[in-house]
């Protein structure tokens, strides 16, 4: 199996939103606060255009759009860890337009959780390169950061190379 390059400081985060997008003033204020708070870990932060968008209250933009926004961040070579922005429902629309083969010709971390686990499910079983399933873009907005999100950073930043399982979970957005 790939294991792309691990991150570190002058990286490019990218963040695109293949799935649903963010509009609530909470859920910008809380992405605004995860660049910064990357951008303090010495990371550039790059948001594509539909993660502030939504239409219907499920996708971020029309299927196309979100294929190619999603096509661009794989395919370009400044950028080295993918997040998605949000789960949703409608993922599977953007599969007839969207190539996701220009992830093996450029390895990179990529990660989500929810309607994102189709394209973690491509990227490793289709391509063998590792990929994240952990939380999307917002979790990293968090004050402090919870464990998990500590964790998720050291282990693309490959300074953790085990997971340990949680004695107890969260069933509700912090």
């Amino acid at each position: 199996m790939i294991r792309p390059k691990f991150l570190s400081a002058g990286d490019t985060i990218a963040v695109t939103a293949p799935s649903a997008g963010v509009s609530e003033p909470v859920d910008v204020i809380r992405f605004n606060n995860a660049r910064s708070n990357l951008e303090k870990r010495g990371y550039h932060v790059r948001f594509t255009p539909n993660v502030f968008s939504d239409i219907d209250g499920d996708r971020s933009s029309p299927a196309e759009q979100r294929a190619k926004e999603l096509d661009s961040v794989l395919s370009d070579p400044d950028v080295r860890y993918v997040v998605s922005a949000k789960g949703g429902d409608f993922l599977n629309e953007i599969f007839e337009f969207t190539d996701l083969s220009s992830i093996s010709d450029d390895p990179k971390w990529v990660q989500g959780y929810s309607d994102n686990t189709d394209i973690l499910m491509g990227i490793t079983t289709v391509f063998d390169i590792m990929s994240v399933y952990c939380g999307n873009f917002g979790d990293f907005g968090m004050e402090p950061w919870h464990r998990s999100i500590t964790e998720n950073m050291e282990f693309i930043e490959g300074r953790r190379s085990e997971q340990v399982s949680f004695d107890t979970y969260e069933d509700m957005f912090k």
